[in-house]
């Protein structure tokens, strides 16, 4: 499942609790376009993304969509980290890992089926 980005209306709105709630699980990925870590964890969000049993993935571009990356962090909790992966379940954050933790492997492990 190819990245979903934010459309400019999403991102000006700042609506987390609406991002928040855009699928029923899915994982939301806080990328710097500024950190060389960014680049080594987008990788690895692309690789999970193009798997057959991937779950959405939806890119927020902490310099450019700096409202919505504040957002986030308001309404979970999760203190703003970048690169950031925050798996989603029903609104909620029920996992989530920055820097060298953004792995395939550990995506593979937090998006399992509960």
């Amino acid at each position: 499942m190819p990245l979903e980005l934010l459309t400019h209306s999403d991102a000006h709105e700042a609506d987390a609790t609406a991002l928040l709630q855009r699928h029923p699980t899915h994982i939301i990925y806080k990328h710097s376009p500024f950190c060389s870590l960014s680049f080594v964890a987008e990788e690895q969000v692309r690789r999970y993304a193009a798997e057959p049993d991937s779950i959405p993935v939806t890119l927020v571009d902490v310099i450019r969509q700096r409202a919505m990356s504040d957002a986030i962090e308001e309404a979970t909790g999760v203190r703003h980290e970048s690169p950031q992966v925050l798996v989603v379940r029903d609104g909620r954050v029920s996992w989530q890992a920055s820097h060298r933790r953004i792995t395939l492997a550990e995506l593979q492990l937090a998006t399992r089926p509960e």
